[in-house]
């Protein structure tokens, strides 16, 4: 009870079905003679009759009809108002059914809608650097935890879901609501605050304010542990800041730092690949062609161990598979299936 009641005020979500009934003496019975009882007392008033409710009226469909039972699902979010003690073994604890959650939930599903029925604005959305899979990649690789169900629950009723789908690829606008969400102590923890900052520097970046960017990667660089995996990511990203102010010097560091901390982490094969080409490209667009081909010769050889192609330009790509399909005519199905499977994979398409 000492945590629920330290916990007054903020949000619980029910993981498995609740049996409620309306009649308190109902309730009072199934705690008769316990050592502890405890008693919610839950308003659903709040619930708007023009959104999905996750509770039923199923008195008619029971056994007992007279409990006048109601079943909450799995999920449904309560703001707990109060816990007090009744009499000595007997506790009540006061819920407010959170009418606000189920809200942006009906507003997701609204959005995900129109989006499915717009073929142009599903590219920022299921764009595989879009905001929201960076933000699940990069908090996954600090924190060795995954997103849940019950973690979507928990930010629904605080997080405007909805917003950010609509502005996926608006930068600014939700660099604007990542920087309220920062204030917000109550979510915050410090692996949130290091994945945000890395965020809003990446759509600084798009948004060629580059002072802006790297401004929030010090930040978030500031905060991680001496090496992670995701100082690789960071000092990734720190080398494209350095790369389009055309600073060769420093870009080349951040890249090659990057290089080595991911051979630090084990066999990440596609991501050192990356990294060399990235290197290699930078080597030869600044007329440093020994290092250029030393490293697009390491990215060959993993490339080729490991049955891959990881040029960073698509068309690159394209080219290479399509070359092979057309030119190697000793290929076994088995064979053309692999590469045409390449190319399906790596978000490659032709005419």
């Amino acid at each position: 009870m000492g945590y629920l009641r330290s916990r007054v005020g903020t949000l619980i979500s029910t993981n498995t079905l609740m049996s409620t009934t309306r009649d308190k003496d109902v309730a009072r019975q199934f705690i008769a003679g316990a050592e502890t009882g405890v008693i919610f007392e839950i308003n659903t008033k709040t619930a708007n009759n023009d959104n999905i409710h996750p509770f039923a009226n199923i008195s008619q469909f029971s056994s007992f009809e007279q409990e006048e039972e109601i079943l909450f699902f799995v999920g449904t979010v309560f703001r707990i108002d109060s816990v007090e003690k009744e009499y000595d073994s007997i506790w009540i604890i006061k819920l407010t059914f959170d009418n606000e959650t189920i809200e942006h939930m009906e507003q997701l599903r609204n959005a995900v809608q129109r989006h499915f029925t717009n073929r142009i604005s599903l590219d920022p959305m299921f764009s595989k650097d879009n905001n929201f899979n960076l933000i699940r990649k990069y908090y996954t690789t600090l924190t060795n935890k995954r997103f849940n169900i019950n973690d979507f629950i928990k930010y629904a009723a605080v997080i405007n879901i909805n917003y950010l789908i609509e502005n996926a690829s608006n930068y600014e606008k939700l660099n604007e609501y990542y920087k309220e969400f920062l204030l917000n102590e109550s979510l915050m923890d410090e692996a949130k605050i290091i994945v945000l900052n890395i965020i809003i520097g990446y759509n600084y970046f798009h948004l060629f304010e580059y002072d802006d960017a790297l401004h929030h990667y010090a930040v978030a660089y500031s905060l991680l542990p001496d090496t992670t995996l995701l100082t690789s990511e960071l000092f990734n990203h720190i080398g494209d800041v350095w790369t389009a102010m055309n600073n060769f010097q420093s870009a080349l560091v951040c890249y090659q730092k990057a290089l080595q901390i991911f051979n630090k982490f084990g066999p990440r094969p596609r991501d050192i690949a990356n990294m060399c080409r990235k290197i290699s490209d930078l080597c030869r667009t600044h007329n440093n062609s020994d290092l250029a081909i030393r490293y697009q010769h390491e990215a060959n050889q993993l490339d080729q161990h490991f049955g891959m192609r990881t040029d960073l330009d698509d068309e690159k790509q394209f080219q290479y598979y399509q070359n092979q399909l057309n030119t190697d005519f000793h290929l076994v199905p088995d064979e053309r299936a692999h590469l045409l499977y390449h190319i399906v994979s790596n978000n490659i398409t032709c005419d």
